[in-house]
């Protein structure tokens, strides 16, 4: 794998940075074997140099998304992400490799549910129409493994409480705060409280939205043959339409002896 760079290579199935810090006295190259290696490399100042930091932070990611295999979704990569943002919060180009990242992860974080479920011949056109049903839920589809439920959770299905731990494990290594969004699907009072007091007590700083699943849904539809599927193209003639509605019970603004009005 070629690298444009004096200070940086690849060896075998890593990455090696030439640490400045022993320059000009002594060469010595330090493996990078994920974003960890990598975060500890730009913070303790072992590579520096804007294009030089942006490259070791995108390897860094992509060795742990090498690392998480099939796993390897937007969602799985935001601690190494966060971890890597915070090891240089003013180089420009570390933020600009991490975004260009996060970016290819989030296309392609439905395509690891897609291959698992090719592997085991469970991807056909009913799965898809359960995935669609189900808002890209898999825990209530009925065939899906259990290891493939516990695996492919949405933001919903994952307990606050881990949320708002992950944040509080990042937080030491942040100078300000973190935009953390909290997904609850059954939002209260109670829920709200004890999450938002948990954040509080673990050290977050500050949180950003709350999302919660709305009370109605949209009806879901496909459309494969050219046909409208739920609404008839021809107005049905029924023997109501020629009779005029019942009026309703209610208060008239016309009458003078109402007591409502007064």
């Amino acid at each position: 794998m070629a690298i444009n760079s004096a200070a940086i290579r690849w060896h075998d199935d890593h990455l090696e940075l030439l640490d400045q810090r022993r320059l000009p006295a002594e060469t010595v190259w330090l493996p990078v074997h994920g974003s960890d290696d990598a975060a500890s490399a730009i913070r303790d100042m072992v590579v520096r140099g804007a294009p030089a930091i942006g490259i070791t932070a995108a390897y860094g990611l992509a060795l742990e998304a090498a690392r998480l295999g099939d796993s390897a979704s937007a969602a799985a990569l935001a601690p190494a992400i966060a971890t890597l943002a915070a090891s240089r919060p003013t180089a420009v180009n570390l933020f600009w490799a991490l975004e260009r990242l996060q970016t290819l992860a989030a296309d392609q974080s439905g395509q690891a549910l897609v291959n698992a479920l090719k592997e085991r011949g469970l991807w056909d056109n009913v799965m898809v129409n359960d995935l669609k049903y189900y808002d890209g839920s898999v825990q209530p589809i009925e065939r899906m493994p259990a290891d493939l439920k516990e695996q492919f959770r949405t933001a919903f299905e994952v307990e606050p409480r881990w949320l708002v731990e992950a944040a509080s494990r990042r937080q030491k290594w942040i100078d300000q705060a973190q935009s953390l969004n909290l997904y609850i699907a059954e939002a209260n009072g109670k829920k709200l409280d004890v999450t938002y007091k948990m954040a509080w007590l673990l050290g977050l700083k500050t949180t950003y939205y709350l999302r919660a699943i709305g009370a109605t849904q949209t009806e879901k539809s496909t459309i494969n043959d050219g046909k409208l599927n739920r609404v008839s193209s021809k107005v049905e003639e029924t023997a109501e339409f020629g009779q005029a509605a019942d009026v309703p019970q209610a208060c008239s603004i016309d009458d003078p002896d109402c007591e409502a009005c007064q």
